[in-house]
């Protein structure tokens, strides 16, 4: 259906609804020029089927009441409060959260870590994510369907260009195979998960075996479109200090930890917080 025939489907739309399906287009990917807009808001003003969208919405607490829409507004760059829409997401191999750091806290999140130390320091940076203590890639395999967004960031090691080129060739690291669950983790969620997904890892030292998008020197398997985001260095050179100020977390309180490691697992928390917009924008169209 085009545009043009979902205006003349919804001529009859209250004002207040007018901005409800405007949202919803908008987090569905369904943009409107100016002309569009400027049709939409002559044409509109009563459609049943808009209020019922909202039920379905607020019965699949999708919809935030109305002091959560208000909050929103008070802070006009926070992205993710003005899309009126919250999503169950699973952050998967969560470390202490780098992706995850700017998604804010209107959406139910779980993060997944196996090393329980390290999913301390993520409860202590978001208290109201539920955190579990367990395997990811067996955790996907049996609870995948319970989510609207997944983002899994498997461990890098065995396919990190830097650590084949670098500690590899200068003998401090032996060779090892490459972990595959990385791709059996692509194919699952590819051939099985019907919302919407993404796969971290690092630039590779082989040819990617599944093609994937290369963002902010990462590499993005995902089931929708990212543009590409300039960042700042990721500073893996730095030492703890700095790689902390970069990454936005001072684990200067924690101990028994390898903090630069922690540190560089991290996405950079700009990028976690693109690809969301990304996947927000271009999520398909409700009609």
């Amino acid at each position: 259906m085009t545009i043009e025939e979902i205006l003349e489907k919804y001529e009859a739309t209250r004002s207040s609804d007018k901005k409800l399906l405007l949202a919803v287009w908008f987090y569905q990917g369904l943009i409107l020029t100016q002309e569009q807009k400027r049709i939409f808001y002559e044409k509109c003003m009563v459609a049943e089927s808009i209020t019922r969208k909202r039920r379905d919405l607020q019965a699949s607490g999708k919809y935030l009441g109305s002091q959560e829409v208000m909050d929103g507004r008070k802070n006009k760059n926070n992205y993710l409060r003005r899309l009126m829409v919250k999503l169950k997401i699973l952050n998967l191999y969560a470390g202490i959260g780098g992706n995850r750091k700017l998604w804010g806290d209107d959406h139910e999140i779980t993060a997944i870590e196996n090393v329980p130390e390290i999913a301390k320091i993520y409860q202590d940076f978001f208290p109201k994510d539920k955190v579990i203590v367990a395997d990811a890639h067996k955790y996907l395999l049996e609870h995948f369907e319970e989510f609207d967004f997944i983002w899994s960031s498997p461990p890098c090691p065995t396919h990190s260009k830097v650590r084949k080129n670098s500690a590899v060739a200068r003998g401090q690291n032996k060779p090892i195979y490459p972990d595959m669950k990385l791709y059996e983790e692509i194919l699952f969620l590819k051939g099985y998960f019907k919302e919407k997904w993404v796969v971290e890892n690092v630039v590779s030292w082989y040819k990617p075996l599944i093609a994937p998008f290369e963002i902010a020197k990462h590499y993005f398997w995902t089931n929708f479109y990212i543009n590409q985001i300039k960042i700042r260095t990721r500073g893996h050179d730095a030492g703890v200090k700095n790689l902390g100020i970069i990454k936005g977390f001072d684990l200067s309180e924690y101990k028994g930890i390898d903090k630069r490691k922690v540190l560089r697992n991290c996405v950079e928390p700009e990028t976690g917080l693109f690809v969301l917009q990304e996947l927000l924008r271009k999520h398909k169209s409700l009609f």
